[in-house]
């Protein structure tokens, strides 16, 4: 009893679950039918509807097809997209129904096929029904009442006459005409027939004034009228003119059926579906005045592109195309491990219409901004442009996002294509990626700068480690000549203790007399049963200092070795006693001589200015300060006394390593005739003069307190500091 109770229970609740229903996938058109177009004039450009109804590979209508994208091509001008929509527009459609001799014995299938018809009926449609035989009868003007169409289908009677279908038709075209104001609106006609334009069965005289060719020419005329047709036959539809009733149709854009009266329900159901299906697209587009043509292109979300026949469109006048809008592309981003940082290259087309492109690096997921640069294309085509991964996470997704200004200043829209970014036009094009860095073996370490220090022989190595670092790490290393790749100073093994190293020059680097260009090689061993190494190289240039005067040199000399001292004050105190005692015996043996008389006039010598020793003019220096940077180096300063003084990130003198959007020699402070000068090394991302740009390769006189800036991201002061 249980168990039959379960079992009821459970089958009620079957019946009861909403049974899950699997979503329509939208199909891709095969084809496309043009229905008609409508031109609407604007200030700089003309606004057209296209109406149409895209196809399957059978020719029949698909209600909702898969569109991702439209655009129109005018053919001799520009392509513009497009969007695509229901029309939005009443629709007035004529049912002209066949009430001749032949009807007599399926008239009731018709109106019962008719009739039910009407609940498929476009929304916004106005509906007349006619009659026809060998005269035209109004059996109820257009209504969107459709109660009192489907009365006025039941009134339909048969008369024993023949079938002026082609006047019929003709007629109905300028009932249209009449009725339909506005432009946007639409109008067709469903035609039902079982027969030909004739005057009777047993006779081939045609029943109508007007020919077939005049009729479409009419249903043709500027706006078309498309001519929807049902054909009743049965085996070879003998009673039909087949090629006349398709034709029709398939010339101004309407749906055909044939079929015997069993069919007769779903061939109105298709020549409805075809009604519903109808859809418009929207452009804005620039035509010349008078006739022109254009095509309609769709794209589906699978990619499946399909293009309609050419149709035809009248311009008010002449519309000009703007310039046409940059296309930025990404054609690569790399990554360099060993810099740790990201190569980004841009396509720029049409670069002339862009004043500056604004690049953000944002987090895919949470949407935060790493950083944002700007870039100036300068007119260029492709562009590069590096920037640091220091502060991106290991397997976290980032997207670059590239927008641009125009040269007034105003955000650049991409055109409204559809399918990409839709909120927010200003992005021109965007690249995700995931940050994954190699996996390094050992302690990840980079190496900030290489400062020497004369003074001590010694060389200070700056690294960048990590917050967290084993107990024990130990370095070692090379010092290479960077143009040969000769070893020339052996590194010890010794255990790292801070993240600062003193390396003792060896002689051949202490002696220099010349500035070198030389490269550090430099490991770090981790300590225990599985040691693991990390390597890094950096170049640096040495410049040793100026070699001081023979007189500081012996000052140096004397102040270490103090036993010379002493001996040079006792060779001058003996030096002058000697003189002093050969003075005394001269003077004895003069005493006897008569002396001559004083002269007491004083001659006074004109005072000459003191020359500077040598002639030459003294040697310029500077005080440098820098003011900001990425990185530690921010408020340290420094005397410069020779030149000229380089500053990069990798060369140079003086070494910004952390900041990644320095050139590798990005500058040069030389002396000219006794002044300084600035003098921009051809850098990426140029250098400023209080503000003002050098162009690459071009210098600026350095006079009082002067401001520079190498990139966005550092900045330096400097000024004279007396000799």
């Amino acid at each position: 009893m249980r168990l039959a109770r379960f079992l009821l229970i459970a089958a009620i609740i079957a019946l009861l679950w909403p049974m899950r229903t699997e979503p329509v996938l939208a199909q891709a058109p095969v084809g496309i039918q043009i229905l008609g177009t409508v031109t609407t004039p604007g200030q700089e450009s003309l606004g057209l509807d296209v109406y149409f109804v895209a196809v399957d590979s059978a020719g029949k209508p698909i209600k909702r097809p898969d569109i991702n994208s439209a655009s129109i091509q005018v053919i001799g001008g520009s392509q513009a997209p497009a969007t695509v929509g229901d029309p939005n527009s009443d629709i007035n459609i004529v049912m002209l129904m066949d009430t001749s001799g032949s009807m007599t014995n399926v008239i009731d299938s018709v109106r019962e096929a008719a009739l039910s018809s009407l609940e498929s009926m476009p929304p916004n449609a106005r509906v007349s029904v006619v009659s026809f035989n060998e005269r035209a009868t109004t059996m109820t003007d257009f209504t969107n009442d459709l109660q009192g169409v489907a009365d006025a289908i039941g009134r339909v009677r048969v008369e024993q006459a023949g079938t002026c279908l082609y006047d019929s038709v003709w007629n109905a075209i300028d009932q249209l005409a009449q009725v339909t104001q506005r432009p946007q609106d639409r109008r067709a006609i469903i035609l039902f027939t079982d027969g030909r334009d004739q005057r009777s069965a047993a006779s081939n005289d045609p029943c109508s004034i007007h020919t077939y060719r005049d009729m479409v020419n009419k249903a043709l005329s500027s706006p078309t009228t498309p001519l929807h047709t049902i054909g009743l036959c049965s085996g070879s539809c003998g009673n039909l003119n087949v090629d006349e009733m398709q034709e029709m149709a398939q010339v101004t854009g309407g749906f055909s059926a044939l079929g015997d009266e069993t069919n007769l329900s779903t061939m109105f159901r298709e020549i409805m579906e075809g009604l519903n299906s109808q859809q418009a697209a929207r452009a804005n587009v620039y035509a010349r005045q008078g006739e022109n043509q254009g095509v309609l292109t769709l794209l589906s979300r699978d990619g499946v592109e399909v293009s309609s026949a050419p149709f035809v469109f009248v311009s008010d006048r002449d519309y000009t195309a703007p310039p046409p809008a940059p296309d930025v592309r990404v054609p690569g981003l790399t990554y360099d491990p060993e810099a740790n940082t990201y190569r980004l290259a841009l396509a720029i087309a049409n670069s002339q219409q862009v004043g500056q492109l604004v690049l953000s690096l944002e987090e895919t997921d949470g949407g935060k901004t790493v950083f944002s640069e700007e870039l100036n294309p300068q007119g260029r085509e492709t562009l590069e442009t590096d920037f640091s991964a220091a502060s991106l996470t290991p397997g976290e997704n980032y997207t670059v996002f590239i927008r641009a200004v125009d040269p007034d200043g105003f955000m650049i829209e991409r055109p409204d294509t559809g399918g990409f970014n839709d909120n927010d036009r200003t992005i021109l094009t965007s690249k995700e990626f995931t940050h994954e860095p190699p996996v390094v073996n050992g302690v990840p370490f980079g190496i900030r700068s290489v400062n020497p220090d004369f003074t001590t022989k010694s060389l200070m190595v700056t690294l960048d480690l990590p917050e967290t670092l084993p107990s024990r790490l130990i370095y070692q290393g090379f010092i290479l000549d960077a143009d040969t790749g000769s070893e020339i100073q052996t590194i010890p093994q010794a255990l790292l203790e801070s993240r600062q190293v003193a390396v003792s020059m060896a002689p051949v680097i202490a002696d220099l007399e010349a500035p070198k260009e030389l490269r550090l090689a430099l490991t770090l061993e981790t300590t225990g049963d599985e040691p693991q190494q990390t390597s890094q190289e950096f170049d640096f240039k040495i410049v040793p200092p100026k070699k001081p005067s023979i007189f500081v040199r012996a000052a140096d000399a004397l102040q270490q070795n103090p036993i010379f001292v002493v001996l040079i004050i006792a060779f001058v105190a003996l030096f002058f006693g000697f003189r002093y005692m050969q003075s005394r015996r001269v003077a004895s043996q003069m005493a006897e001589i008569r002396r001559p008389p004083v002269n007491k006039t004083s001659t006074i010598q004109p005072v000459m200015p003191q020359q500077v020793p040598g002639g030459g003019t003294p040697r310029p220096r500077l005080r440098l300060r820098i003011l900001r940077t990425t990185g530690g180096e921010a408020g340290r300063e420094m005397i410069v006394e020779s030149f000229p003084f380089v500053i990069g990130r990798k060369e140079g003198n003086l070494v910004l390593a952390e900041d990644t959007r320095m050139s590798r020699k990005h500058a040069s402070i030389v002396a000219r005739n006794g002044q300084l000068v600035i003098e921009d090394l051809k850098s990426t991302n140029h250098t400023y003069v209080n503000g003002r740009q050098l162009q690459p390769g071009e210098s600026a006189l350095l006079t009082g307190v002067t401001t520079i800036r190498f990139g966005p991201d550092t900045e330096i002061q400097v000024e004279p500091y007396p000799v």
